[in-house]
């Protein structure tokens, strides 16, 4: 309702009225243009807010008594790179009231669009950069498959372990998004993949890291009747693909609304040894 308000307080001129809905930085910003009307019109993109009856948010929080949402609109053209964003707010206040927030300066696209290129142009050095201090790490990095179960019967639990090695002599930084739940990589004897069972999922990622010489347990019971029916018994070869694993390095923040987070620059050829595995019947 404020920002259906704010919208008909634009549309009809009454230029006070539409500041009584935005935050005090955005009031204490429009007494610096000579009217108000100009504010509103060198500030915003006056046309798209307008228009809008829906509003596409990028980020949302809660609290217990707090509330924001992060709001944006598209300046350039669809199909046309770089991609320039204005970003603003809805927030709430400490009465239990909602405002309009965003950057009280003027609204200059074409600087926007020079400062967007120059963000990616450095944001590729340091991704560059990052890759060469990653690679010298990389050769001591290794992932390593145990099956933790004794013996492999049909219809029976089959349970393997899931390690990262670091050999190297630096520490290095992993992400590992669902490493337990990817299913391992199964082959017959013949060296044909077995179907897997699980369908797509969405999955948590967490972040960790491996000092020199250590060993992480990326997934302690990873079993395989879970993601496999087996009908045959026989001899199978199993292997932990890489999936869900990022070994990498952290950038610093890129300086844009949308990238408050380090960024990992990482890469993920990691697989296992392979296992092979005999497969009995079902136990009577």
């Amino acid at each position: 309702m404020v920002m259906l308000r704010f919208q008909e307080a634009l549309a009809t001129a009454r230029w006070e009225d539409a500041l009584s809905h935005c935050s005090d930085r955005v009031r204490k910003g429009a007494t610096k243009w000579p009217t108000e009307q100009e504010f509103f019109a060198k500030t915003l993109p006056l046309e798209k807010v307008l228009a809008s009856h829906r509003f596409g948010y990028w980020s949302e929080s809660h609290g217990k008594d707090s509330h924001s949402y992060g709001m944006f609109f598209r300046l350039t053209p669809r199909g046309q790179e770089p991609l320039v964003q204005w970003h603003w707010k809805m927030n709430t206040t400490a009465k239990g009231t909602w405002e309009i927030d965003w950057e009280p300066v003027a609204l200059d696209l074409d600087a926007l669009i020079e400062k967007k290129k120059s963000g990616i142009a450095a944001r590729q050095k340091r991704v560059e950069a990052a890759r060469r201090a990653l690679e010298p790490k990389l050769r001591g990095v290794k992932t390593h498959l145990t099956a933790v179960s004794d013996e492999f019967v049909i219809g029976s639990p089959m349970h393997f372990r899931v390690e990262l090695m670091n050999l190297g002599e630096a520490p290095i930084d992993y992400t590992a998004a669902g490493v337990g739940y990817y299913p391992l990589r199964v082959l017959n004897e013949k060296g044909e993949p077995i179907p897997c069972l699980k369908g797509p999922a969405q999955l948590m990622s967490h972040r960790g890291s491996a000092e020199p010489r250590s060993t992480k347990i990326l997934a302690d019971d990873v079993d395989l009747n879970r993601d496999y029916h087996f009908s045959d018994p026989g001899t199978y070869f199993v292997q932990f693909d890489g999936g869900g694993l990022g070994i990498g390095e952290w950038i610093r923040p890129v300086a844009s609304p949308l990238h408050q987070d380090q960024e990992f620059v990482s890469t993920t050829t990691f697989p296992s040894n392979v296992l092979k595995i005999e497969i009995r019947g079902e136990k009577e």
